[in-house]
């Protein structure tokens, strides 16, 4: 299990080596990543790479960060994936409200048919 007193940068750091990796075992390009890059439809991932990211994230990041975990069909861009692995803050209601907020964005994008 992580340590709590990591900071942001390092779990960053791993989700973006894991999603490398992962592209990688792909045979996809890594390419420079920016938090609007879409997983399936900018970087090729299937549901099933998806999967296996977060499975990964999961076993490299604390348990406590994947209980707070985004649904994982919330997760649609690098910037969603790195937020849904980032520490919680010190106030519960700031991780409240970080989590409604990235649910109210995939909604609006279900409903806007992308």
């Amino acid at each position: 299990m992580a340590d709590d007193a990591r900071g942001a940068g390092v779990d960053d750091a791993v989700v973006r080596e894991e999603l490398a990796q992962v592209l990688q075992e792909c045979g996809k390009a890594v390419p420079f990543f920016s938090d609007d890059l879409r997983l399936d439809a900018d970087l090729g991932l299937t549901s099933l790479d998806v999967t296996t990211l977060l499975v990964r994230l999961t076993a490299h990041l604390d348990a406590h960060a994947a209980e707070q975990m985004m649904a994982e069909t919330e997760i649609a861009t690098v910037g969603d994936l790195r937020r849904a692995f980032q520490p919680t803050p010190a106030g519960p209601s700031t991780a409240e409200d970080d989590l409604a907020a990235t649910r109210r964005r995939a909604e609006a994008r279900r409903a806007a048919g992308r």
